[in-house]
């Protein structure tokens, strides 16, 4: 951990950092497909995310098994 080399379990996200960006609710990747910040314009955009040495993420779509678990709330 802590360190980019072969052998570690990498964690990275690739960004954009001068694209700009309106926020959309086509674009969201959660249950419930929507966001409050749709119409908004951003700076700054994922490209690519690594998680444990494996693409998850790129070019606008989930590439493989994500990970973690569900936390309930209690009401």
């Amino acid at each position: 951990k802590g360190a980019v080399r072969v052998g570690s379990h990498a964690d990275l996200v690739l960004v954009d950092p001068n694209a700009r960006v309106t926020i959309t609710n086509e674009e969201q990747l959660t249950k419930p497909g929507w966001t409050p910040f749709a119409g908004r314009q951003v700076r700054g955009r994922v490209l690519r995310t690594l998680r444990r040495g494996a693409w998850v993420y790129a070019d606008g779509q989930t590439v493989g098994a994500g990970g973690g678990e569900e936390v309930r709330v209690a009401p």
